[in-house]
């Protein structure tokens, strides 16, 4: 967290990464899914790393697929990489959470042991 002067004001911001993970983290406050998607393809760039290590100190496991599965499919233009992502790899929970809050249609990812709502799920496929 940076202190940056604005309007004659001091305020605090956060980086690209700590925001991306803090917006995965809250959809509900973040624009959701679309929101979140929009923001991940916008990025120039996105040090995974930055995003593994933030995410371990917020230590909700539960998050782990949810952004690994997000920039896997959305942020390869930002220069993510798969290899990467490993560390959230290794951590992902006993238990299968869900992706974003759709009324009807999940379909589950192996990989990153997430249900990801039917739309979103074609939508990554042809985005590769």
């Amino acid at each position: 967290v940076d202190e940056v002067s604005y309007l004659n004001s001091k305020i605090l911001v956060t980086g690209r990464e700590r925001t991306l993970v803090d917006c995965i983290h809250r959809q509900n406050l973040s624009g959701g899914l679309e929101g979140i998607i929009h923001a991940i393809q916008s990025c120039p760039s996105i040090d995974a790393d930055a995003i593994c290590k933030y995410a371990f100190t917020l230590n909700y496991s539960t998050l782990y697929g949810k952004i690994g599965y997000l920039l896997e499919k959305f942020g390869v233009k930002a220069g993510v990489k798969l290899e990467d992502l490993e560390p959230l790899l290794k951590k992902l929970p006993k238990y299968v959470p869900y992706l974003g809050d759709a009324k009807t249609g999940w379909q589950y990812n192996r990989r990153w042991q997430i249900f990801v709502p039917n739309e979103l799920a074609k939508e990554a496929s042809l985005e590769i």
